[in-house]
């Protein structure tokens, strides 16, 4: 037992002695081969870094460039849109007054159809009544001046028929403003004489 003892002794006092160290230190075959690995795989990544870093000039200079040319494109259509949108203005304006004019006419219109209306339901009236009290002289001018008004009233309702046929006409060419703006002294004048 004093040789276990005596080994075990050595053994504490070499796991004690100060001057005896041991370093864990990996086999070399294995530590040149990583770094091989390693070296080959930074080399790599290096190359394909360089590639996608010129890949991603040009692509970049291209997309500046197609970015460039889509802003120029964009440009020429908002000028394009803005002078559409003028016309667009512009047209409806004159569409307005066109309709503002029509209107005035139809109203004018239907007044003046009204008052045909009336006269003859006053002709036939006069037409029923005995003229016992009336000298037939009184009776032949009245005739002709309710004959009269008559043929105004319906020269003048086919004027305004005639009017609205062209001006359908012309609305495929955009001429219907310009025939209403020429027939409006004509249609005042028929006005002027209808009120008398």
């Amino acid at each position: 037992m004093s040789s276990v003892g005596s080994m075990l002794r050595k053994v504490e006092s070499k796991n004690l002695d100060p001057k005896h160290v041991t370093f864990a230190c990996p086999s070399s075959v294995s530590m040149c081969k990583q770094h091989g690995k390693k070296s080959k795989s930074d080399q790599r990544k290096r190359q394909t870094h360089q590639q996608s870093g010129k890949e991603k000039k040009t692509k970049y200079s291209e997309q500046s460039a197609q970015l460039l040319q889509n802003e120029e494109l964009l440009c020429e259509l908002e000028h394009n849109s803005k002078i559409m949108e003028e016309k667009i203005r512009a047209n409806r304006v004159l569409a307005a007054e066109a309709l503002n004019g029509m209107g005035d006419l139809i109203c004018q219109f239907a007044e003046v159809d009204n008052k045909s209306n009336f006269l003859e339901e006053k002709i036939s009236e006069l037409e029923n009544v005995k003229f016992s009290h009336t000298e037939p002289e009184e009776l032949d001018h009245l005739v002709e001046t309710v004959e009269k008004r008559v043929n105004d009233y319906t020269e003048f309702d086919c004027f305004l028929s005639n009017l609205a046929d062209r001006m359908g006409e012309a609305s495929d060419t955009g001429d219907s403003v310009q025939l209403f703006y020429e027939a409006l002294p004509t249609v005042e004048k028929m006005l002027t004489g209808l009120s008398l």
